[in-house]
């Protein structure tokens, strides 16, 4: 098996000259789909290395398989070389493949290539992701995330390219995402980007030496990056459906917790019997951690070696705390594992779809669906090949949706609405979905400021009067799928904080981050919170004023003698 993988690395690289011609190729000829591939499930293939390029098959609800869509789909086209990961984002299925040609295929795929989602029409192809001095390929892909309705980003062995979605243009690389290698094994071995996830207002990123790579997508720069834990790397990065992410370890038997909100980090040791997430950084693929989007529960396959773990396949049920071996392939006598990676959660049934094989050298492969304890529901056959499936991928169906809704709010004081319950997609996890103000239509007399933070609308009154209404453009991406509404705010000097207690808010005066108490009776206690009620800052008014700096931006409360004001720091 090690020659098989040492073997992806040293590919020879293919100079620019062989693909200055062919840096993107489209469907030219429209012909009628063979399947609606909105109904079932995709399967991206490594395929035959070494004899031909990667595959995508489509195995539809009538338990039929089409294998080979691309090629059947686009007469003449092929995806790359060992294609590892898929996604559909927008309506459009990304493939990203390592190479853009096997050395055994006659024809050239590429790193990038991009279908419609419901008919498997080509799009677009990208060979090449960068040039290195030489003038050769100097990056593999990897993976994808859709950052919004006009960006992605391509992970790849050397950094993290922007792809330009309204043209499909590499239009640059985010700053502080590259690995630095000076040799050619490193440069694809030694540095990779992996698994991606956008949550609110950053997209994360697992680097193979760095950690966790925090990416602002409006600057397109890494602003934090979280190490993993002492003798241990991050394997690949999850988002559960409680809006947590979650990191599996390369080395300790746990798995750590991330808060997007705070960033806080816990790590969760596996009991006795459970073993951790199989990483998959020995020849990069997206390996096994899943998480559920109906359920709060994580799923992955491990063993006893951190590298081929096809056996077992664990669950963790989060709000229980609990673990459990929900499959054991060993102990079914049937001589099955799991290749690869190959692993993930129907988003709307629940269900969980897995490759198996026999052994390196049978060209037998199933596609096996489990209920969410485990229990095989049925088994879906496939011709001989040499498949070496890699990633299942669904199809989006599931429309976002913004509810009727309607705010009333007080005429000072800032106001933090929970868009959970106004903003959802039935096959999608809420905190993935991302949610922006387009823009305010402020009343005659009235104005507000609105941003989202943290997923969460807050609204500032700037001018208020009262029973006046202001409306708030909300968007919410799911997936690339957008959904517009507007969000009615009347103000009312009974909600909140009432007349008489609006006057006495003038004891707290913000300036960017300086907060000034002033009127203060001398020897006042004055107390500053966080917004989950962690005291932050104390002070005795003297001659009628305190004042603090506080350095994070945020929502405070302060509280001066019996009076309660909030405040937000930008």
């Amino acid at each position: 098996m090690k020659k098989r993988l040492y073997f992806f690395a040293l590919l020879p690289l293919i100079g620019v000259s062989a693909l200055s011609a062919a840096q993107g190729a489209s469907q030219q000829e429209e012909t009628t789909p063979l399947a609606d591939y909105t109904q079932g499930v995709f399967v991206v293939n490594e395929d035959w290395t070494g004899h031909q390029n990667s595959t995508v098959n489509f195995l539809k609800d009538d338990g039929k398989w089409i294998y080979r869509v691309v090629q059947q789909e686009n007469p003449g086209v092929e995806v790359g070389c060992t294609s590892d990961f898929g996604t559909i984002y927008g309506n459009r299925f990304y493939v990203i493949s390592k190479q853009d040609q096997d050395p055994g295929a006659g024809i050239a795929g590429g790193r990038v290539t991009v279908c419609s989602a419901a008919d498997m029409k080509l799009l677009k192809q990208i060979r090449i992701l960068s040039t290195d001095p030489e003038a050769t390929s100097g990056a593999n892909g990897r993976g994808f995330v859709g950052v919004d309705e006009h960006k992605g980003y391509v992970g790849s062995s050397d950094g993290i390219f922007v792809l330009n979605l309204d043209d499909f243009t590499i239009t640059g690389k985010v700053t502080g995402s590259g690995n630095g290698a000076d040799n050619a094994y490193d440069e694809l071995y030694g540095g990779e980007i992996g698994t991606m996830v956008r949550v609110n207002e950053y997209v994360y990123a697992v680097h193979q030496d760095k950690g966790l790579l925090v990416i602002d997508p409006a600057t397109d720069k890494v602003v934090e990056v979280i190490e993993a834990p002492d003798g241990n790397g991050f394997g690949s990065v999850v988002l559960s459906k409680d809006g947590n992410l979650w990191l599996s370890l390369t080395a300790d038997r746990s798995i750590m917790k991330l808060d997007p909100a705070t960033h806080k980090t816990t790590v969760i040791a596996l009991p006795d019997g459970i073993n951790g997430p199989a990483n998959s950084w020995y020849a990069w693929t997206p390996d096994g951690f899943c998480a559920s989007t109906q359920s709060n529960v994580l799923y992955w396959n491990g063993g006893d070696s951190s590298w081929f773990s096809g056996y077992r396949v664990f669950k963790f049920d989060i709000d229980n705390g609990t673990f459990t071996k929900i499959v054991d392939l060993q102990a079914d006598g049937e001589n099955w594992q799991i290749y690869g990676c190959s692993m993930r959660v129907d988003p709307e049934s629940d269900d969980l779809y897995t490759s198996l094989f026999h052994s390196w050298g049978d060209k037998t492969y199933i596609l096996r669906q489990y209920d969410a304890d485990g229990n095989k529901i049925e088994d879906h056959s496939m011709i001989e090949n040499y498949w070496f499936p890699s990633l299942p991928v669904f199809p989006d169906v599931a429309e976002p949706e913004i509810a009727d809704f309607e705010a009333t709010i007080g005429m000072s004081e800032p106001t933090t609405l929970n868009l959970d319950e106004i903003v959802s997609d039935d096959d999608n996890i809420q905190a993935s979905i991302v949610k922006t103000v387009k823009s305010v239509d402020n009343g005659a007399n009235s104005e507000i400021s609105a941003e989202v933070v943290n997923g969460k609308l807050l609204i500032t009154p700037v001018k208020a009067s009262a029973y006046e209404t202001c409306k708030i453009l909300l968007q919410a991406n799911s997936n690339g799928k957008l959904c517009e509404k507007y969000i009615n705010v009347t103000f009312d000097p009974n909600t909140g904080i009432l007349d008489t207690q609006v006057a006495r808010k003038s004891l707290v005066a913000v300036y960017g981050n300086e907060v000034t108490v002033n009127g203060a009776a001398a020897g006042s206690d004055v107390m500053v919170y966080s917004a989950s009620g962690t005291l932050v800052a104390t002070a005795k008014a003297s001659a009628g004023s305190a004042l603090f700096t506080l350095p994070t931006a945020g929502i405070y409360i302060v509280k001066v003698g019996g009076e309660t004001t909030k405040i937000v720091i930008r």
